[in-house]
């Protein structure tokens, strides 16, 4: 009795050519650190875009047009895709759980109580935001502390109509409250 012939591992010379390596290497660099994509997920989408390739050569048409651009075409495509993918999926821990909970039910308790969680999440980190600008708002002088309270809910020319001052004016001001801020450590929501 003889063994079965191991299966053949399907093939393509584009998959093995270096420039395919190449496209598909520099992408990933360029993907690093985007979208949330760590060095831990580089093997998965290098795999994921060799794979798509594997699928796709055999529909290749030499006619019409060469095997370099179809190979940078879908490898295009691909990326574009799984970036996509990443924008549109929701992060949340609700979501987390019905990833891994198939039979949950969609709007039951789970995803309820993570609404919650998020929003009094959200709400102390405002309650926070509010302690730490409290000294710094309240170390700016009267036209400053009125420019910045305009701003927190307006663009610069709104602000400027509504004080009767001219735009380039609140851009001056804002230099100042960005240095005021910064003083107190919160530089970055003066920016």
């Amino acid at each position: 009795m003889s063994l079965p012939a191991p299966a053949r591992t399907p093939s393509h010379p584009a998959l093995t050519a270096p420039a395919t390596n190449d496209l598909i290497e520099r992408k990933l660099r360029s993907l690093l650190g985007c979208w949330g994509i760590t060095r831990v997920d580089l093997d998965d989408i290098r795999q994921e875009l060799y794979l798509d390739l594997l699928e796709r050569l055999p529909k290749h048409d030499p006619a019409r047009s060469p095997v370099s651009l179809f190979v940078t075409v879908c490898v295009h495509r691909k990326i574009y895709n799984l970036i996509r993918a990443r924008r549109t999926r929701h992060y949340g821990p609700e979501q987390r759980f019905l990833e891994h909970n198939d039979d949950a039910p969609a709007g039951g308790p789970v995803q309820e109580a993570c609404a919650a969680e998020r929003t009094a999440r959200i709400h102390q980190n405002l309650n926070d935001l509010c302690l730490d600008l409290k000294p710094a708002l309240a170390e700016l002088p009267e036209h400053l502390h009125a420019v910045a309270i305009g701003l927190m809910s307006d663009r610069a020319r709104s602000v400027a109509a509504v004080l009767g001052i001219p735009h380039d004016r609140v851009y001056r001001h804002v230099r100042e409250i960005q240095a005021v801020f910064a003083k107190h450590g919160l530089g970055a929501y003066a920016a």
